[in-house]
């Protein structure tokens, strides 16, 4: 399994053959019984190859591309991107940055783990290590848990 990955043009395939190979991380998913949101603003072949990654787990899947991505923010900044999925996620495995549906994950303590823009002009995408796309939730949902035990809260 490959750790850490770059999306640009000269590397299209490693996001590819690591969402086509990553059986083990696409396995623990759908048998997680947890709903988790899958979200891309690359065109194809990134996009297909994380759409068809989530049908594979049965999971909610959107692209935020262009003015999209826009009108996506929108929704999230205003609270409500989220709560029009069937079955709210438990997680969100997102590609690239996408500040108002992350705002709102938080608001919802939602935990957001995969991969950031570097460089929003570069088109420079880094991926998060397997291992925190595997262990990322129940550290988050510890943390979260505790900040909000602090405050009188139970987590989501």
């Amino acid at each position: 399994v490959q750790n850490l990955w770059n999306v640009s043009a000269s590397a299209r395939w490693r996001l590819n053959s690591m969402l086509r190979a990553n059986r083990q991380l696409l396995r623990y998913i759908a048998e997680s019984n947890r709903s988790v949101l899958f979200v891309s603003n690359h065109p194809d072949p990134y996009g297909s190859s994380i759409r068809l990654s989530a049908k594979e787990c049965g999971q909610e899947y959107i692209c935020a591309r262009g003015w999209k991505a826009g009108a996506i923010s929108n929704r999230a900044m205003q609270g409500r991107l989220i709560g029009n999925f069937r079955k709210p996620p438990s997680l969100i495995l997102a590609f690239g940055d996408h500040p108002g549906l992350f705002k709102e994950a938080r608001s919802l303590c939602i935990p957001v783990v995969g991969c950031f823009s570097k460089d929003p002009k570069k088109g420079a995408v880094s991926a998060a290590y397997y291992s925190t796309l595997l262990k990322g939730y129940s550290n988050h949902r510890n943390m979260v848990s505790q900040k909000l035990s602090r405050k009188g809260r139970k987590v989501l």
